[in-house]
């Protein structure tokens, strides 16, 4: 993964997946965060940012998606685990099948990166 640590801060590479359906975004959290977020990861050293949109949504939440354009490119600042995070960040859109049962908005669910649970919503 492109993360890079350097003089006390983080430096990473992130592509994240902008899923809309009727009227709502997919979002997601690490328990214990205070904060939501898009749906992504780092971007792997040679792997093409809309790439990484793949196998994050297959890893995160079992589901094959189509990473459709690219939206958005965002400098980020941040905190985070009591680090400074520097982060250029790449947000497509994405489209869930639409038989997937993650469209249903009436509920959380679950999903899995490395060793952390994930709540989506």
């Amino acid at each position: 993964m492109i993360s890079v640590h350097l003089h006390g801060q983080r430096f990473q590479v992130r592509a994240a997946a902008i899923v809309l359906h009727a009227g709502h975004v997919l979002v997601h959290r690490a328990p214990g965060d205070g904060y939501w977020a898009l749906p992504g990861g780092r971007v792997e050293v040679g792997e093409e940012a809309s790439a990484t949109i793949v196998r994050e949504m297959r890893e995160e939440l079992g589901e094959e998606v189509e990473c459709g354009p690219l939206l958005h490119i965002a400098e980020n600042f941040f905190d985070l685990a009591e680090r400074r995070n520097h982060e250029i960040g790449f947000y497509f859109l994405v489209s869930l099948p639409e038989n997937s049962s993650h469209l249903d908005k009436a509920r959380s669910y679950r999903g899995i990166e490395d060793h952390l649970e994930l709540e989506f919503r």
